[in-house]
């Protein structure tokens, strides 16, 4: 959950995107009987796009989430998988997986290493949002 508000609030910064709120998107499951846990087939997807006023779904995956003790302080490590799904086709459009340990950071003199889990899924969603960027596939939903 953390990732999902994370990634959303960065995605809104990036540019004019009209994203559904937390709210809709988890009445619209309890409405079709989908367990948050469980993945929308792709008749679940059209019906979901269509409730959303959405062309385009972005759902993910966390894969990994570590926080462990080097040197006496935090490093987090986040792994992710985020989709961009065409939601009347279901077809994805892309899949991105990303993966960062908080010490890749790391610049001279201890300086940008990053301790927090919240900090680094930041990051990490600014590096995917940059990534979809850059490749040109934000165009779609621009």
């Amino acid at each position: 959950v953390f990732f999902y508000r994370i990634f959303s609030a960065e995605l809104l910064g990036f540019g004019p995107f009209k994203l559904a709120q937390e709210g809709d998107i988890r009445k619209v499951y309890r409405q079709m009987r989908i367990a948050a846990q469980d993945e929308p087939n792709l008749e679940q997807l059209q019906v979901l796009a269509e409730r959303l006023e959405s062309s385009l779904l972005i759902a993910g995956t966390v894969t990994s989430v570590t926080d462990t003790v080097r040197g006496g302080r935090n490093t987090p490590l986040l792994a992710v998988t985020v989709r961009m799904i065409d939601g009347q086709t279901g077809e994805e459009l892309v899949t991105t997986f990303h993966r960062r340990d908080g010490e890749e950071y790391r610049s001279l003199m201890q300086f940008g290493v990053v301790h927090s889990m919240s900090e680094l899924a930041k990051l990490v969603s600014q590096e995917v949002i940059e990534k979809w960027k850059t490749n040109g596939e934000l165009r779609c939903i621009q």
